[in-house]
């Protein structure tokens, strides 16, 4: 259910609107009622509202200073204004601040009730909207190793414009800048994808993440994009790799370890 907070100096008024409105059948709850706009604010972080209905002219705090002032921390509550004759002065300011929604008084439960639809359906598409972004997001994190790992495996081809595609896609991560070399482990057989990671993860694990760079595997080979600072302690690793890899797969190990140099030079 949406969270609905009542803001209005007139007790009246606060008590008619939660009276008058059957909040369930609209899927609202109301959380909180509130004399002025401090009110509201010393408890807002405590209610969390989604909604806050409230009436513009008010002592203490007005419902324009209301506004202002959540929109600081809680930019994402739906703000609906109850003004009277003559107040266009301040519906104005509230529609400078982004308020889209307004209820003239004297309310009814007839007009109350479409205003509150039009604002939980707009919730509902924003909802949605972030639900799909998340989705989105998550996919994309998904993928990303195995996009990556596409993308290094064409460059090695020669099949990659590295000064486009592969520098926009991998952003700021350093590569571009850094003295690099190249690790491959060959074997008989093709790596399968487990067999390329266990030999992936063993590198990570004896020199740290931020030192393999990239990952792939071409056919009987995986090769590793490693950073130059690692080079003169990679021959001790290659060892310890070779006799880990033998617990998992009874296949030789061959190696090979390109010379230092930039991103331009490793096809």
């Amino acid at each position: 259910m949406y969270r609905i907070a009542i803001v209005d100096d007139e007790a009246i008024v606060r008590k008619g609107m939660m009276n008058l409105v059957s909040w369930a059948n609209l899927g609202c709850k109301v959380v909180c009622e509130a004399a002025d706009g401090q009110d509201l604010l010393d408890v807002i972080d405590r209610v969390q509202p989604d909604i806050v209905i409230t009436d513009i002219k008010m002592p203490v705090m007005n419902g324009i200073e209301l506004i202002r002032k959540t929109r600081e921390d809680f930019p994402d509550i739906v703000f609906i204004v109850l003004s009277g004759y003559g107040e266009y002065e301040y519906t104005s300011r509230a529609m400078e601040l982004g308020v889209r929604h307004y209820i003239l008084k004297p309310c009814d439960e007839a007009k109350i009730v479409e205003v509150i639809g039009k604002v939980t359906e707009e919730l509902k598409v924003r909802e949605e909207k972030k639900r799909k972004e998340v989705d989105m997001r998550t996919q994309v994190k998904r993928l990303a190793p195995r996009a990556r790992e596409q993308m290094f495996r064409n460059v090695l081809l020669n099949r990659e414009d590295i000064h486009k595609d592969f520098e926009a896609y991998l952003g700021g991560c350093g590569i571009f800048s850094k003295e690099v070399f190249l690790l491959a482990f060959h074997k008989e057989t093709w790596f399968d994808y487990l067999e390329q990671f266990v030999v992936s993860n063993i590198i990570t694990e004896l020199l740290g993440s931020g030192h393999v760079l990239l990952v792939t595997s071409i056919r009987n080979d995986v090769l590793l994009l490693l950073d130059g600072r690692v080079f003169d302690e990679i021959q001790p690793v290659i060892v310890k790799v070779k006799k880990e890899y033998e617990k998992f797969d009874s296949s030789p190990l061959q190696t090979a370890v390109s010379s230092r140099g930039s991103w331009e030079q490793i096809h």
